[in-house]
């Protein structure tokens, strides 16, 4: 292999290790909601973190999700359209007196994951 090629595919496995090294997963950050929590809409947000969003906009597109929510069927209600310009999604465990979710709302390459409880 001549040396400019080895060159150039040394610098291909370098520019893709840096790529893969600055990953949306290894820039998550964790938002404390430890004195916030029960006030963000819902009984209980018991977990946050966000990608390329900062804490306090996160804080804002999720107590806009809650409402978003409660207008359309009250606590137990589901939020189909854009929140704050993103897109969210969630999944529920249920008991008959409350249920856990987990939600995911993104908007290009920037994600807020929050988990929560609601008491029904």
């Amino acid at each position: 292999m001549s040396g400019t090629r080895l060159l150039a595919v040394l610098t291909l496995l370098i520019a893709a290790a840096a790529a893969h090294s600055a990953s949306p997963a290894a820039a998550a950050t964790r938002c404390d909601v430890s004195k916030d929590g029960r006030k963000l809409g819902t009984t209980y947000v018991t977990k946050l973190t966000t990608t390329k969003v900062s804490c306090t906009k996160a804080k804002i597109v999720v107590k806009a999700y809650h409402r978003c929510r409660r207008s359309n069927g009250g606590v137990e209600g589901r939020c189909a359209s854009r929140v704050q310009g993103f897109r969210c999604t969630e999944t529920r465990q249920s008991i008959p007196t409350q249920f856990d979710a987990r939600a995911t709302c993104a908007d290009g390459g920037r994600v807020i994951r929050f988990t929560y409880e609601q008491f029904t």
